[in-house]
């Protein structure tokens, strides 16, 4: 159709993987990446109305720390 570009929501879809029309089975960043995609990928941050509290300085390290580990893990793929 003509996109270039697919964004995702979270990290929970990264490692599922995909049959390309080649056959291959990919995880979603190859499979994009082997369809010359570009890939904008989301980080869910956590909802007070979940219980999440801000004000907690432990439960902010804790997502900032899993943001970071995130970040580092999927930063150099191409397709991002």
């Amino acid at each position: 159709i003509g996109g270039n570009a697919v964004r995702t929501w979270g990290a929970d879809d990264l490692e599922r993987t995909y049959v390309g029309p080649d056959g291959v089975r990919r995880n979603l960043l190859d499979h994009a990446h082997a369809l010359g995609l570009a890939v904008a990928v989301g980080f869910w941050m956590e909802h007070p109305r979940k219980g999440f509290d801000y004000n907690d300085p432990v439960q902010v390290a804790a997502q900032l720390d899993r943001l970071a580990a995130f970040v580092k893990r999927y930063k150099d793929h191409p397709a991002v």
